[in-house]
């Protein structure tokens, strides 16, 4: 009895340590893993946003057998801290790791490989680790560019620039030390004046002060105060003639003013229309008629006026004389004229000539002038002849050539002479000639005048 009880108890002993050792045989012992079973050799020279390849090889003196389709499980790590790490991807012995970040950083790679040990084979894992990959990222010295800048309120806007360009994806961050004085945009720079004054300009780029300051100098809008310049279409009248002042205001551009207040100096020699003081119409420039009435010199004034009140003491002034131009027509013309060169129009009415009309006489005194000689027959314009007369005392109408009415008619030939002195007012005299037709194509008779006197 007690040699069964033994017997049972070594059974149960037995059958406890073979259930204790299924577990273990059904679920198989892991792989064991080989430290430095692989190593990585670098293929490349690394460098920032550079390309590598990476290969993994069995180490030297390896007996573990590689599958040669086994997969590699490659990896990367970060050695330092804040360090940025490539993207790895790929399960082949081989891969290229591309645009490698700045930082510092290793490579690691395993692999499913076998071994005969004790005449049977066994599953291992080998892995390997990379050499250090530590690449630093060129420090790049940033500056303002322009340190100066001058702006106006109310006016255009400026930019501080930094040198050199900063990269996209860079945080740039400007800040004005005078809000009150001149704000800035944080990310663009664009620098916007507020009021009179100097400010400060600085920058940061990701974190890191930019050298240097842009100072900003703000000025108040320059009020460009009006000027008003006068001045005379003739600056010489004779008594009873007229001459027009003008006034030319300059301003600020799209500037307008309501009207000028003229002034002579005195109403017995020059007057304007209502005596000494017209006002004009609105706009940038004015003008009033200014007429002689004796002999003298006027200075001739004017005054600015926006609305009802006068513009500060914007004023103008020019002189005007009034007295004689100093050229006389005198004496009795020689050879007045005559007719030549006779014909009939078909249709018997008229008789073509050429008027030979000669002027003599001019005098003058110290001036040149030119006369404009306009010829009228019967009250119509036939020819205007503009002749230069400079210091000479004797011109000559050019020929010219018409029709006359016959039948016992009178003829009415006309020289209107404008004579212009240097810098003095025009004047205007005329010469007139009877010109008498009869029946039968012949010139009845011709009257002229005697003697002319015209002095200015």
């Amino acid at each position: 009895m007690k040699s069964l009880k033994s017997k049972l108890l070594s059974l149960l002993l037995a059958m406890a340590m073979v259930l204790t050792m299924v577990p273990t045989a059904l679920a198989g012992d892991p792989p064991e893993v080989v430290p430095n079973g692989l190593t990585i050799t670098i293929t490349g020279t690394p460098a920032i946003n550079g390309n590598i390849t990476l290969r993994a090889v069995a180490a030297n003196g390896s007996d573990y057998n590689i599958a040669t389709d086994a997969t590699y499980s490659w990896d990367v790590m970060a050695t330092a801290q804040g360090s940025s790490t490539p993207s790895v991807s790929g399960t082949g012995a081989e891969i290229t790791v591309s645009n490698l970040p700045a930082g510092s950083y290793k490579f690691t790679v395993s692999v499913p490989a076998t071994k005969t040990v004790d005449g049977s084979e066994k599953n291992f894992t080998l892995s390997g680790e990379s050499s250090e990959v530590s690449l630093t990222a060129p420090t790049t010295s940033y500056s303002i560019q322009n340190t100066e800048m001058s702006l106006t309120v109310g006016g255009s806007t400026g930019t501080v620039l930094i040198t050199p360009s900063v990269p996209s994806g860079a945080t740039v961050n400007f800040t004005s030390n005078a809000t009150g004085v001149a704000t800035v945009n944080a990310t663009t720079g664009v620098v916007t004046a507020v009021a009179a004054g100097t400010a400060g300009i600085t920058a940061t780029v990701d974190g890191t002060t930019v050298s240097g300051k842009c100072n900003v100098t703000v000025s108040n809008p320059v009020v460009q105060v009006p000027t008003l310049t006068l001045s005379t279409q003739i600056p010489n009248i004779n008594v009873g003639q007229t001459t027009t002042i003008i006034a030319t205001v300059s301003a600020a551009p799209g500037t307008t003013y309501d009207r000028v207040q003229f002034f002579s100096s005195n109403a017995n020699i020059a007057k304007f229309a209502n005596g000494d003081m017209v006002n004009a119409s609105s706009g940038t420039q004015f003008s009033c008629v200014l007429t002689g009435i004796a002999s003298g010199e006027v200075n001739i004034t004017a005054r600015l006026y926006k609305g009802t009140a006068e513009v500060g003491t914007v004023q103008g002034n020019c002189k005007v004389t009034v007295g004689s131009s100093g050229v006389k027509l005198t004496g009795t013309p020689t050879t007045p004229f005559y007719l030549e060169d006779w014909s009939i129009n078909s249709n018997g009415y008229s008789q073509a000539f050429t008027a030979y009309p000669t002027l003599n006489g001019i005098t003058m005194q110290n001036n040149s002038y030119t006369a404009t000689y306009t010829w009228y027959l019967n009250n119509k314009q036939v020819q205007s002849t503009q002749t230069p007369i400079g210091t000479s005392n004797t011109f000559t109408l050019n020929p010219y050539y018409h029709s006359l009415e016959y039948g016992n008619t009178a003829n009415k030939l006309t020289c209107t002479a404008t004579i212009t002195p240097t810098n003095w007012a025009p004047v205007t005299t005329s010469y007139e000639w009877t010109i008498y037709t009869g029946y039968n194509n012949y010139l009845a008779s011709v009257s002229i005048p005697n003697s002319y006197t015209y002095a200015l």
